[in-house]
């Protein structure tokens, strides 16, 4: 037997080649974990990723080199003949193949391992046959697709492992710094069990290594769904790489503030019965509950309420529904004078007989918030006005009634369209309470407080033919409204009650565009449905507790539709 023989490399510098090569292929896996880690505490930490990529590739194309160097110096093989007693004489040294440790091979090269050396010899099938009959670990390390994938899914699991381990070092170090403390148990066990897996997808495959695919295609499977799927309670917020989070438990509503990964500190603490909203506008976070407001500042309060309004006394902010005055202290809008607080920089909070709102004041503009509708809203300054114009236009109201007749109609148009909205409300919050008293809804017929749906097995179809059909009563003769339901968050009570919240996008004949949030409330029994809706949030019933993730329906034309006077037609699209 004949073997041509490429090199032959010392057992110790072997061992040393392969352990360097693991531990920069291990460094290049944590510092990209840290990288990942850290785009939790700030995204400038992506530029860690990038120069451990471009680090990355360096190594790789070192390594090429280096191996076409090695290729370039045994193109030339020495030929050797094995005698009968399965031994041949090579570089001034004998080897018996009897005493043989192990052998590899792919397609290009067969490594014959020996008690102190290793030797490459150029890729021979017969050859591979002989070394099978001497030796009884003969490994085949062609990279095959199956094994292409189990390398990758090895890589997958590594990563993982590095992350969650980085993860809990850096909180661990950013709590000592910040003085925060873990504030999220249930994604500690998740990472716990994440680390365990990936241990014991390695265990497993050290002891079936033939099983290595699938073993570490379980593994990945698991990571990934403790990764997608929402087992934690906590709910975020950022603005500005500052990050927010609530905890809503049985009575009560928790908030962090410092967040980073697990851990947080407490702000405050709300115990109610029920949470009717949640949100943020710009750096304000604020809870409705039990009909009041509670808000959190995320970046520090620097000013005083009297000094920022005096700032901005005298300044007047419209557009075509609302005024915004600022006057003698005080904020008046649509001529009626507003409770205020300030609850954030340049962010006050006011307050008048028909909602609450919070505004972001500014030179130029005033972004309003309408809180229980959530509605942004912008007015712009008119330079023209000050005080001493206001004060003039006052007097000239008070001497002339017929010459402000125009501009008090423009001013108290919102006004008396939510005035009569609320009445509306009152009218199909009373139907509605009498619903509810009916044992079979059945009987019910629809009129201009109560929609019926008959035979409809899909809810949120029944929401649709409800806002329909109260939509079709609202409208006048000769208004075409194209409506699109947007999204929708269903609260129930018993499975019979539903309290849904969506968002309407209407595109009018006669008016702007406009994108509003109301309240459907409706019951259900058997097939049936009948419900009303409600201009104002307020209605919502505080027993609704349980609710699904808002469903998004905005992607499909299923929910939209088009009304033409108190007509139902094919909608536009």
């Amino acid at each position: 037997m004949e073997l041509h023989i490429q090199r032959m490399q010392d057992r110790i510098s072997y061992k040393r080649q392969n352990r360097l090569t693991i531990m920069i292929f291990l460094i290049i896996l944590i510092g990209c974990s840290i990288g990942l880690v850290c785009i939790d505490f700030h995204w400038s930490s992506i530029g860690i990723i990038i120069a451990l990529g471009i680090l990355c590739l360096e190594f790789i194309v070192i390594a090429k080199k280096k191996k076409m160097n090695k290729l370039q110096q045994t193109i030339s093989s020495d030929l050797v003949i094995i005698d009968e007693n399965h031994r041949f004489f090579y570089q001034n040294r004998i080897f018996d193949l009897t005493s043989l440790k192990k052998v590899q091979y792919d397609s290009k090269v067969i490594i014959a391992f020996f008690e102190d050396f290793i030797l490459y010899i150029e890729y021979d099938r017969d050859v591979v046959n002989y070394f099978q009959s001497l030796c009884t670990k003969v490994i085949d390390s062609t990279m095959t697709p199956k094994r292409k994938m189990s390398m990758l899914l090895l890589i997958l699991l590594v990563v993982a492992f590095c992350s969650v381990v980085m993860k809990l070092i850096t909180g661990v170090g950013y709590c000592l710094l910040m003085n925060t403390y873990l504030i999220d148990w249930t994604g500690l066990w998740i990472e716990l069990i994440i680390i365990l897996v990936v241990i014991i997808s390695i265990g497993l495959v050290l002891i079936m290594k033939k099983h290595s695919f699938p073993i570490y295609l379980i593994g990945c499977i698991i990571i990934g769904l403790f990764i997608v799927l929402p087992f934690g309670k906590l709910n975020y917020f950022n603005y500005h790489d500052q990050y927010l989070a609530y905890r809503i438990d049985d009575k009560q509503l928790t908030l962090y503030d410092n967040v980073r990964y697990l851990f947080g500190q407490k702000v405050f603490e709300i115990d109610t019965n029920f949470v009717q909203r949640v949100g943020q506008f710009e750096d304000v976070f604020y809870v409705a509950y039990d009909d009041t407001y509670k808000f959190y500042a995320m970046n520090k309060i620097t000013q005083d309420q009297d000094s920022f309004i005096d700032e901005y006394e005298g300044c007047i902010y419209g557009n075509e529904w609302m005024n915004l005055v600022i006057k003698q202290h005080q904020v008046v809008m649509n001529q009626d004078v507003c409770e205020v607080s300030l609850v954030g920089n340049q962010i006050l909070y006011i307050s008048d007989e028909l909602h609450d709102y919070l505004i972001q004041l500014d030179n130029d503009e005033c972004k309003i918030y309408q809180l229980d509708r959530q509605y942004n809203n912008t007015l712009r300054i008119n330079p023209d006005l000050f005080e001493e114009d206001l004060n003039k236009q006052e007097t000239e109201k008070s001497i002339s009634t017929n010459e402000s007749t125009d501009s008090s109609q423009e001013e108290s148009k919102q006004e008396s369209y939510e005035i009569a909205e609320e009445e509306k409300d009152q009218q199909r919050y009373a139907s509605y309470t009498q619903l509810l008293e009916v044992d079979d809804i059945s009987t019910i017929k629809s009129d201009e407080n109560l929609i019926k749906v008959q035979d409809e097995d899909d809810i949120y179809q029944a929401v649709k033919s409800i806002d329909q059909g109260i939509t079709r009563i609202d409208n006048s003769e000769g208004v075409i409204l194209d409506v699109q339901i947007l999204d929708m968050t269903i609260y129930s009570q018993n499975d019979d009650q539903y309290g849904v919240y969506i968002t309407r996008r209407i595109d009018s004949s006669v008016a702007e565009s406009q994108t509003v949030q109301d309240i459907i409330l409706m019951r259900k029994q058997d097939q049936n449905y009948v419900g009303t809706r409600f201009y104002s949030v307020r209605f919502m019933p505080s027993t609704h507790q349980t609710h699904n993730e808002p469903y998004d329906t905005s992607w499909t034309t299923d929910y939209l539709y088009r009304v033409d006077g108190h007509n139902i037609v094919d909608n536009a699209w």
